[in-house]
């Protein structure tokens, strides 16, 4: 059997997911897992590399395509950092905000070992 990726979800997609209805719970699960069961191997159309490291995990959920940008630490864990709607005009901006959020995820990884 395959490595199983450990997940640790970032408090922005921690407190997102709190809020949402079971269906959208059960949508959100099953991406994570997907995440879980193949790690950095997940691509499209489940995942994309957005550069440098970082990663978007692309599902629908809420009715809308939602994105949740990740990376994959130096102790092999999947790091799940923000999450925003899929839409044109804001993914730049989401792509820009979650680059600080591995950075600060990176550096609090080194002092683990």
């Amino acid at each position: 059997m395959s490595k199983r990726w450990t997940v640790e979800i970032s408090p922005e997609v921690e407190n997102w997911y709190a809020t949402l209805k079971s269906k959208d719970k059960a949508m959100a699960d099953r991406a994570f897992d997907r995440l879980a069961q193949f790690g950095p191997a997940l691509r499209m159309p489940h995942a994309r590399p957005l550069g440098s490291g970082l990663f978007e995990l692309r599902f629908t959920c809420e009715g809308t395509a939602r994105r949740v940008t990740y990376f994959i630490d130096t102790r092999a864990k999947v790091i799940p950092l923000t999450t925003f709607r899929m839409q044109r005009q804001n993914e730049r901006r989401e792509v820009a905000r979650a680059r600080p959020a591995m950075r600060a995820g990176q550096e609090a990884g080194d002092g683990d070992g």
